[in-house]
């Protein structure tokens, strides 16, 4: 399977050194509708528009459904180290992608990619989510504050006026509206 997904991915170059993945050996949440999903890393690489070399780790997720591949590509200094420690297995827990079907030949590394693209980024986008979400809802789109405390107070502070402000239009609701019984 991993030989006709790279067959899809468009020739970047990046994928001349890859080695195909070892056949599943258990359920997870990746193999539900004939999904593929794995990462790993490109170290030393260089775009033409990079002065530098820079190590880039890359998901691959091919889906029957589509019959296309979804490749998603981030440009990290973190080392695989520091991936480790800082993640401490938690991208490993989610289960989306094992080390057993990465394209990389040394399990540390494919570890570590998992673990940089699952938790570290997945994870960030996620808070972001959150952060937006809870900015639109308390209305605090907009916090001007020099400071972080003083703008995490003003949100508080508003979250909290919108529950009082809720609680009592549903007070005054249920005080105009009372139920009628059966």
């Amino acid at each position: 399977m991993a030989k006709e997904i790279l067959k899809e991915i468009p020739l970047t170059g990046l994928f001349d050194e890859v080695k195909p993945p070892k056949r599943r050996r258990k359920l997870t949440s990746t193999t539900a509708g004939n999904k593929f999903r794995c990462c790993g890393f490109f170290h030393n690489y260089q775009a033409k528009t990079w002065k530098t070399p820079r190590t880039v780790v890359y998901r691959l997720q091919f889906s029957d459904q589509y019959q296309e591949v979804d490749a998603r590509f981030i440009q990290t200094n973190l080392s695989i180290e520091e991936a480790r420690t800082f993640a401490k297995g938690r991208g490993l827990r989610k289960y989306r992608a094992l080390p057993d079907e990465s394209f990389e030949r040394d399990k540390v590394n494919a570890e570590a990619s998992i673990e940089i693209y699952e938790e570290i980024f997945c994870s960030r986008g996620e808070d972001e989510r959150l952060n937006c979400e809870w900015k639109s809802s308390c209305c605090a789109a907009r916090c001007s504050l020099n400071g972080f405390f003083a703008n995490s107070l003003r949100m508080t502070i508003t979250l909290v006026v919108m529950q009082i402000m809720e609680e009592l239009r549903h007070a005054l609701l249920r005080r105009e509206q009372p139920h009628k019984p059966l």
